[in-house]
């Protein structure tokens, strides 16, 4: 579950984890295909920030660019 505040930021829980350099990407993820799915809809809101359970802010930019390269991988 993920909570928008006027459409400008969301508090998304585990769903990224901005802890490890260089990732969003929770370590103990186990369907990858679910985690993407939900990473795509969070792109979709429009927001610009996004408050994960572990760790600094997360901009748009950087969930974009590890949802890019998460699903290259796949």
């Amino acid at each position: 579950m993920s909570l928008v505040i006027e459409n400008k930021v969301i508090f998304v829980g585990d769903t990224l984890f901005n802890v490890i350099p260089g990732t969003v990407f929770p370590p103990f993820a186990n369907n990858v295909p679910d985690l993407l799915k939900s990473w795509e809809k969070l792109i979709a809101t429009g927001c610009r920030t996004f408050y994960p359970g572990h760790g600094k802010s997360v901009t748009f930019q950087k969930l974009k660019e590890s949802y890019e390269k998460k699903k290259k991988e796949k």
